[in-house]
């Protein structure tokens, strides 16, 4: 019997001892006084990389770096006075000297009185690396908050406590030792009139189970600040178990934000309401308007006129100046009676509501002109400038907004074009006239590619001697349905559209091209061919260039070619103007000003401008010798042009006592209809050969 229990015993012992070898954890029996290491198994030698017979000459002290002999005995005495194991972290040195950290738990165990301590270490490298990975990113959690000024708080929905980060104190500029943190602390910084609000946000969160974002204030200081708060709840059961959230402070992004809503709704030199904000305006109004209503609505589009002048002649703040001048003036014209906006450079709109006559919109819009008939004071310099008004009417003219604005705008344009500063109201002639300038735009790339145009020369006389002297190229256009076209009808459009620029090109190539022919036929020296030049031709910076190449293409000298441009036009920019104009006069080409008189030339410019002629606009010419004003202007003309050296051509001329007073007050040369009326290239030849 007592062999079957020594037997059992020793299998027992067997066991154990295999389960210890084979075991994964680091497993040491130390001498608890010594800290000799009497065993270790396969674990511990693999963990330390020492075979079992070097471990075991080893103490304790030798293969952990925290302990010396000293340390050893205090912590031996410890553990050997207490009964309970002990739970401990550590280093521990392997052969190479490698240190790694290890989670220690020892216990005393008393064999054949002997005192024994059995020690356990698990190697916990990558529990570290897992712990140091969290502290990092607890860290980096509070950098970034405090960097994107977010704080973060959780609620226990059961015992209604409430944890607060770093962040939420900063932002609530409040701290821990003086603030008891509640929800009914918080609400207490909340702005009251937004309390309400997030108490039913968060109630509404909970019902529906669902986060909420908010947007409220609090009051910190005696400050006011937005905060963006979000929140989510967990639920158990049905039941809320807690609610966690952010907290943002978007003060700066609020006033930010504000400030670029005021700039996409205002505009910043005037400070009125800009287009978007102005139209949407008039679309809120027109639909909470009663279609019984039996009031007017009305919109008026304002637009000063010559305003370029200002800009390119006294400098944009000039400019400026006068726009948030005009600004306040039509305010107060308009005030009480609707509202104003600025649409952008020199347009202004304004809606007038609740009419009951027509006739207090005219009265209305007759003040807005009178208002302009006082100067502008501008750094002590006076300013005229007038204003050009189209009006259209709610619902007299149309339902629809977007029609409104553009009877409105097509109404103010004809307007400009019946001669500026004055008003007219929307008519229904208006939108075919619309109708038929779009119908001309979209078929001018057309007439051009299928040669639908054609140019005619009107000749031009020297009056004292009959003799010729040139022509002016003068466009047609042959339209296959509409027939001839008036350029007075296509030229505009041309111009608004920049077809003009190709158009332009084309007509100066075949206007060089005839001359040309005429050269090589002995017909044109000491003649040329004058080509009037839009203004929008005239603002290319390559302008002059693309004449050097024509004049060069066609094998033409530029003694043979005269360039016209307008007198509104060389002042519409007069420092590019006179640019362009000294690099065309160092091409030797000859430069006149048309229609000189219904412009607004300073002398000053007059006097630096490079040009040979200047031709007296027809508008003068008609009333001669007649109009004794119109004599006036003519005779004044002439003085002033030969003081600066530079010849007159008179524009228009018809009868024989024009001409008799022309020559009479030494005009040179002359066109008109006295003449010859403008002739196609065959018969401007036959005019040559007489």
């Amino acid at each position: 019997m007592d062999k079957i229990k020594t037997i059992d015993l020793e299998h027992e012992l067997e066991l154990i001892k295999f389960s210890l070898e084979h075991a994964n954890i680091a497993i040491y029996w130390l001498d608890a006084y010594s800290g000799e290491i009497f065993y270790a198994n396969k674990a511990a030698c693999k963990s330390l990389q020492y075979s079992f017979e070097e471990l075991t000459t080893l103490r304790v002290i030798d293969v952990d770096p925290n302990l010396d002999a000293t340390s050893w005995k205090t912590f031996s005495h410890k553990v050997i006075n207490q009964e309970q194991e002990t739970r401990f972290e550590s280093l521990h040195k392997r052969k190479d000297q490698s240190i790694f950290p290890v989670e220690i738990i020892a216990k005393i165990l008393q064999f054949k009185d002997k005192i024994y301590n059995i020690a356990f270490a698990i190697d916990i490298t990558e529990r570290k690396k897992a712990e140091e990975l969290l502290t990092q990113n607890e860290k980096l959690l509070r950098e970034s908050q405090e960097i994107a000024n977010i704080g973060s708080w959780e609620l226990d929905c059961k015992t209604n406590s409430l944890v607060w980060s770093e962040q939420v104190y900063k932002i609530f500029e409040v701290t821990k030792e003086d603030f008891c943190v509640s929800y009914e602390a918080f609400l207490s910084l909340v702005h009251p009139e937004d309390r309400a609000m997030i108490d039913e946000a968060y109630k509404l969160s909970l019902e529906r189970k669902k986060p909420y974002n908010v947007v409220h204030r609090i009051i910190c200081n005696n400050k006011v600040k937005y905060i963006e708060e979000q929140c989510k709840t967990d639920f158990f059961e049905e039941e809320p178990i807690r609610s966690v959230g952010t907290i943002r402070d978007i003060t700066g992004e609020y006033h930010l934000s504000q400030k670029v809503e005021y700039f996409s709704n205002y505009d910043k030199l005037t400070n009125l309401p800009n287009r978007f904000l102005f139209l949407t305006k008039l679309e809120q109004l027109i639909e909470n308007t009663p279609e019984s209503s039996k009031s007017l609505i009305a919109l008026c589009f304002i637009d000063l006129d010559n305003f370029k002048y200002i800009n390119d002649t006294y400098g944009h703040h000039i400019g400026d100046e006068i726009l948030k001048e005009f600004a306040n003036r039509l305010d107060e014209v308009v005030e009480g009676k609707g509202w104003i906006a600025r649409f952008g450079g020199d347009e202004f709109a304004a809606v007038l509501e609740n009419i009951k006559k027509v006739s207090t919109i005219a009265t209305i819009a007759e003040n807005i002109l009178t208002i302009m008939k006082k100067p502008f004071i501008i750094h002590n310099e006076l300013h005229h400038i007038s204003v050009s008004i189209g009006i259209s009417l709610y619902p007299n003219d149309t339902r629809s907004v977007a029609d409104l604005t553009t009877f409105a705008d097509i109404t103010m344009h004809r307007a400009k074009e019946s001669g500026k500063n004055r008003y007219e109201f929307y008519t229904t002639e208006l939108t075919a006239t619309m109708m038929k300038k779009m119908q001309l735009l979209t078929q001018l790339d057309e007439a051009l590619f299928k040669e639908q145009f054609e140019l005619f020369y009107q000749p031009q006389i020297d009056i004292k001697s009959r003799a010729i002297i040139g022509f002016e190229a003068l466009i047609r256009w042959h339209h296959p349905i509409l027939g001839f076209v008036s350029p007075a009808d296509f030229i505009p459009i041309a111009e608004e559209s920049k077809f003009i620029i190709p158009l332009g090109k084309w007509i100066l190539y075949k206007a060089c091209k005839q001359a040309k022919f005429w050269v090589q036929e002995g017909l044109f020296e000491g003649k040329r061919v004058a080509v009037n030049v839009s203004g929008i031709q005239l603002s290319e910076d390559n302008f002059a260039k693309s004449v050097s190449s024509i004049l060069h293409d066609i094998g033409l000298e530029s003694k043979y070619l005269e360039i016209e441009i307008t007198e509104s036009s060389l002042m519409s920019n007069s420092t590019h103007s006179l640019e362009q104009l000294e690099r065309l006069n160092a091409l030797h080409i000859n430069l006149a000003i048309d229609d000189f008189g219904t412009g607004y030339s300073s002398l000053a410019y007059l006097r630096k401008m490079p040009v040979r002629t200047l031709k007296i606009d027809q508008s003068f010419v008609k009333d001669l010798p007649l109009q004794t004003d119109a004599c006036a202007i003519v005779e004044t003309i002439i003085t002033l042009a030969k003081t600066m050296n530079k010849r007159v051509l008179a524009e228009g001329v018809e009868t024989k006592e024009q001409l008799k007073f022309l020559k009479n007050i030494k005009c040179e040369e002359a066109q008109g209809y006295y003449f010859a009326k403008p002739l196609n290239a065959k018969d401007a030849t036959s005019f040559l050969r007489k």
